[in-house]
């Protein structure tokens, strides 16, 4: 009765942020939300989160059979022990999983982990016990309605949480040394100028639509910056999600191109070409080498596993992850005299409308609107 409406909580949460693509509180690490990109994540393309919610659904049902039913007993009980049974193998892989392959933790996952154990333990106790029950426990139904009725209301308190984070831009975790060269260490990254007063890092999927999207609003920003904007383009893959197959490999192409001196040749490229021309290796190489890329070389590069081209982007992973940066696109501003922030793409024009960046956009005019974008697709990988 306790243990069912707390998986239901668990499982829930992690549901809500699938569902509704928000980041659900974690550790400082931030391995729930790497974990839930993963594909072992997700069975004939639903988030395991849903089956586990309906698995604890199932378990709490259970749970009021158990309590009004004693005839019922032991067929019920060997029910619930082959289900947590099941619910435990389940988890163990998924934890062995997210630890050893994914090398996350998430938290949300290990409790549900517990809960599931502990729920097997119980019905094997049950099972141990032969005889019957001799009368209902009627009062377990309130106790379970109520325990189930404060699980969902704990999800929805915990949605409207992260709905409401999602919503304000991103907070920077001060551990991490800030600095535009710890980000972006080499000059090819950028476009602008190195004296702008306001430099702009984005961490992007080539193939996230919204990345995709946001690329025309982030070339109008730049544009209308008029040399007082710069901005770097940096890495955060999602290779594990299904559709950003090749989305190792494109960053990998970047990386190379940034040695050519053809780094936004590429991300122009990449950006703007339809994604079902861009879905594969091959289609890959044939667009590096139309904008001038040696494509055997790069290819010699690319099935070699050059450290050189992979080794950047691995430190932006790391980086991202240690600045709980783990959606796209996402952004982190710097600016003379402003604290540096993290925002995500739906706060990047209001944050940049502030005054204090309005000073620095237009020193010697009336503060002025920066562009609006295009109407935002949904956020994320």
């Amino acid at each position: 009765m306790i243990l069912g409406p707390a998986g239901v909580f668990v499982a829930g949460v992690l549901s809500v942020g699938h569902a509704l693509n928000l980041k659900v509180p974690c550790g400082p690490q931030s391995g729930c939300d790497v974990v839930s990109q993963h594909s072992s994540a997700f069975w004939f393309g639903v988030p395991v989160a849903y089956f586990g919610l309906a698995g604890y659904l199932a378990l709490t049902v259970l749970a009021a059979l158990l309590a009004t039913q004693p005839t019922h007993a032991i067929r019920l009980r060997k029910v619930g022990l082959a289900m947590s049974g099941f619910g435990v193998g389940t988890s163990a892989w998924l934890t062995y999983t997210a630890l050893s392959v994914i090398k996350a933790r998430c938290d949300w996952c290990l409790a549900s982990a517990a809960i599931m154990t502990l729920t097997f333990v119980g019905y094997g106790v049950l099972c141990l016990q032969k005889s019957k029950p001799e009368k209902r426990h009627p009062w377990g139904l309130t106790v379970l309605g109520a325990g189930v009725f404060l699980a969902l209301a704990g999800v929805g308190l915990q949605g409207a949480e992260m709905k409401k984070a999602a919503d304000q831009p991103g907070q920077i975790t001060p551990a991490v040394a800030l600095t535009v060269e710890t980000l972006a260490p080499r000059p090819e990254y950028f476009l602008g100028p190195p004296e702008a007063p306001i430099t702009i890092v984005e961490y992007a999927d080539f193939y996230c639509p919204a990345c995709r999207e946001m690329y025309l609003t982030m070339k109008s920003i730049y544009d209308q910056g008029r040399g007082y904007i710069r901005i770097a383009y940096r890495h955060l893959p999602f290779f594990e999600k299904a559709g950003h197959e090749q989305a190792l490999t494109a960053a990998v192409i970047a990386e190379y191109a940034a040695t050519q001196g053809k780094y936004w040749d590429w991300i122009e490229a990449v950006f703007t070409a339809p994604l079902e021309s861009i879905n594969t290796y091959p289609k890959l190489l044939a667009l590096a080498k139309k904008i001038g890329l040696n494509e055997k070389e790069l290819a010699a590069k690319i099935e070699s596993e050059d450290k050189s081209l992979l080794q950047p982007i691995e430190t932006d992973i790391a980086n991202a992850r240690k600045m709980r940066v783990d959606s796209t696109p996402s952004f982190v501003i710097f600016a003379e005299g402003v604290e540096t922030v993290g925002v995500r793409m739906n706060k990047l024009v209001e944050t940049l409308g502030q005054p204090e960046y309005q000073k620095l956009i237009n020193p010697s005019q009336t503060p002025g609107p920066v562009p609006s974008p295009s109407p935002s697709p949904t956020q994320g990988p």
